[in-house]
C-alpha cells in the first residue's frame, strides 16, 4: 500500500480536492482494496484499479464538498468541538429547521428528509418509488422545496 500511496493521492489532488480531502479519500480507497483483496489476481491491475477507484471516491468526496458548500451556515455540519454557547446554537437551529420541516406540506418534507437523511449519494431511484415521483423531477422539486424551506425560515427569523 505504501507504494501506491503517492498514486492514490495525486489522483485525488488533480482531481481539486484539499489535503484532508485526499487523506479521507485515500483512506477509503485502502479500506476498500483490503476488503476487496482477495479478488485481485494481477498484481499489475493494482494500479488502474487504484486509479479508477481514486477518482470515483474524488468524484463522491468532492460533490459532497459542493453540497455543503451551497448549503446556507445553519445546515453546514457543525464543528467537532463546538464551545457550550455554539452547541446551543446548533441546537436551536437544528430545532427552527424541524419546525420549518413541519410548517411545509407532506410531500416536500418526504422528500427533503429522503434525501438528505442519507449519508452517503441519495438513491433517487428509492426514492422515485417510494414517494411516487419521478426520478427526474426529484431535483426540480428538491430545489423548490428548499426554497419554501428557506423561506419559512427566514420569515421565522424576523
Amino acid at each position: 500500500m505504501r507504494t501506491h500511496a503517492g498514486l492514490v493521492y495525486a489522483v485525488a489532488r488533480r482531481a481539486g480536492l484539499k489535503e484532508d480531502q485526499c487523506e479521507d479519500v485515500a483512506q477509503s480507497v485502502f479500506a476498500t482494496l483490503l476488503r476487496r483483496l482477495d479478488t485481485v489476481r494481477d498484481a499489475q491491475a493494482l494500479a488502474a484499479w487504484l486509479v479508477t477507484t481514486t477518482k470515483r471516491e474524488s468524484w463522491r468526496v468532492a460533490r459532497h464538498a459542493r453540497r455543503v458548500a451551497d448549503l446556507p451556515a445553519a445546515y453546514k455540519p457543525a464543528d467537532p468541538d463546538p464551545s457550550p454557547i455554539e452547541a446551543m446554537e446548533d441546537i436551536e437551529s437544528a430545532h427552527r429547521v424541524r419546525v420549518a420541516l413541519d410548517e411545509l406540506g407532506s410531500r416536500c418534507r418526504e422528500l427533503l428528509l429522503a434525501i438528505f437523511s442519507q449519508r452517503d449519494q441519495p438513491d433517487y431511484t428509492g426514492i422515485s418509488q417510494r414517494l411516487s415521483i419521478p426520478v427526474g423531477s426529484i431535483g426540480p422539486t428538491r430545489a423548490r422545496c428548499l426554497a419554501k424551506l428557506a423561506e419559512i425560515l427566514r420569515a421565522d427569523a424576523d
